[in-house]
């Protein structure tokens, strides 16, 4: 429990600001393995996102643009511990929540998928009364709930290219 970087969620300040875990008696059902994942992830009626080090310290991580990490951690707000595979964020919600214009946010999407730290379980559509469904996400640190299968942590195998193309003119030709 030490090496993970713990905040809180909400607009309140608690003072806890300043500390990184919270007090032991908090933390107790956290740490000691808590069968009930919901009340393990959050502490004296307040809820937390916690970022493993193990997660930090991958390349993957340390080459995400910073409107991705916000990205990755406000849907991780929305994992309760028995939902991967059916956490839902619109790009219009994620793009007031970030202070994005809406059309942004697709990429900063994309690039978590890219990098594995997310993937998407269910596409968005146009439902049959007319209404839109937003895209359901798995995060890739955990199990998924909805069809049981392990974490893939594909994040984990992510590396940068040797020479990635920094442009068109860069980029090989389509031409034969």
């Amino acid at each position: 429990m030490r090496d993970a970087l713990i905040l809180p969620l909400g607009g309140e300040r608690t003072g806890a600001e300043n500390s990184v875990l919270p007090a032991r008696s908090e933390a107790k059902g956290a740490l000691m393995g808590s069968k009930n994942k919901s009340t393990a992830r959050s502490h004296g009626g307040k809820h937390w996102v916690q970022l493993p080090e193990w997660v930090l310290r991958t390349e993957a991580w340390r080459h995400l643009s910073v409107g991705a990490r916000a990205l990755y951690i406000e849907l991780k707000r929305r994992y309760k511990g028995k939902n991967n595979g059916a956490i839902t964020l619109s790009h219009r919600e994620a793009a007031h929540l970030l202070g994005l214009h809406r059309n942004s946010v697709g990429k900063l999407y994309r690039e978590l998928q890219d990098k594995g730290f997310i993937r998407m379980m269910e596409a968005a559509y146009l439902g049959p009364s007319g209404i839109g469904k937003t895209a359901r996400w798995a995060l890739d640190e955990y199990s998924t709930d909805t069809d049981y299968k392990p974490p893939l942590r594909r994040f984990k195998e992510w590396y940068p290219e040797q020479n990635p193309p920094n442009s068109k003119k860069d980029a090989p030709s389509q031409t034969g």
